[in-house]
């Protein structure tokens, strides 16, 4: 998986607003049972989580990836993504890389 420009420094900023001391990122399914090509991504409390194997690490922010969408996670990017008029952001799963 690629890491796009502006990724790390977004999930810190987003990770300092909600308080969280030590970031990760978890890359996972939907949940949706018709749509299992579906990732989402979080940003959560660093801690192991069951059902994710740790991906890499990045300027201190380790990546999980659920094993369900390891085959996609592998093949796409993430990046930022810009909406509302410029005035919101958000870390955007692509399937292909970039």
């Amino acid at each position: 998986m690629k890491v796009g420009k502006g990724v790390v420094t977004l999930v810190k900023a987003e990770a300092a607003k909600a308080s969280i001391k030590k970031p990760m990122v978890l890359v996972m399914d939907c949940g949706c049972m018709m749509n299992r090509e579906s990732v989402e991504v979080d940003i959560r409390e660093d801690r192991d989580e069951a059902g994710f194997e740790p991906y890499f690490v990045r300027n201190g922010v380790r990546f999980l990836v659920s094993r369900k969408i390891r085959h996609l996670a592998d093949e796409g990017s993430l990046r930022v993504t810009i909406y509302g008029g410029g005035r919101f952001r958000r870390v955007e799963f692509s399937p292909r890389k970039d």
